[in-house]
């Protein structure tokens, strides 16, 4: 599989109605990812895209893959991912259970400029929250943002803004406000030093 396979198929995703929905996405072969239920996970989301089932290995003993085990698993055997020292399209980004929330989370880089990476795109149940579709191609969030807010927070403040009249952001607002009209990646303040890029193995290098 090349990285321009690899983005278009994930890319195919987008607009589809998929939801969030923990632990699943574990057939590669649907058409599109969560199969029949139109549900997925982030890793089900990325394997989906890659053709790649959730178990390592054959048989009920198989190791489940999930963002632990990507976390865990490639620095230390490199079997289906490679560490990546720099982004590049096509790659993964991991962070690692307890830093955003108790799961970890993975995204595919789709665009990187000047060694940063510029998008991505993933499956989040913020995303289904916040757009009502859970695969969103988004900007990572960039040095500087605010933290992420409550979700209701957002909502609330693009009601009010979705309202008739008027309608003046306070300053503290209005980054807020773009951010969550524009449908970015709420899942990524968290320090450099504590997520990972790997390289998918089933890529053309």
């Amino acid at each position: 599989m090349t990285v321009d396979e690899l983005i278009h198929r994930a890319r195919s995703a987008r607009g589809q109605g998929i939801g969030y929905e923990l632990g699943e996405g574990l057939d590669p072969n649907d058409p599109m990812p969560g199969g029949t239920a139109r549900a997925c996970d982030c890793t089900g989301f990325v394997l989906w895209a890659l053709r790649q089932r959730r178990r390592y290995g054959s048989g009920a003993s198989a190791p489940w893959i999930d963002t632990s085990w990507m976390w865990r698993e490639t620095p230390e055997r490199e079997t289906l991912f490679l560490t990546e020292r720099t982004p590049r399209p096509g790659c993964l980004v991991v962070y690692p259970d307890r830093v955003i929330a108790a799961q970890g989370h993975v995204a595919l880089v789709t665009e990187v400029e000047d060694g940063s990476v510029r998008r991505i795109i993933h499956c989040s149940s913020v995303n289904a929250r916040l757009a009502g579709e859970a695969i969103l191609e988004t900007e990572p969030p960039q040095p500087g943002d605010a933290a992420p807010p409550d979700a209701a927070v957002v909502r609330r403040l693009v009601e009010r803004a979705s309202q008739p009249g008027a309608f003046a952001p306070r300053p503290e607002e209005a980054p807020l406000l773009a951010r969550a009209t524009r449908g970015l990646a709420w899942f990524g303040w968290v320090p450099s030093e504590q997520l990972r890029f790997v390289w998918p193995r089933a890529l053309d290098a």
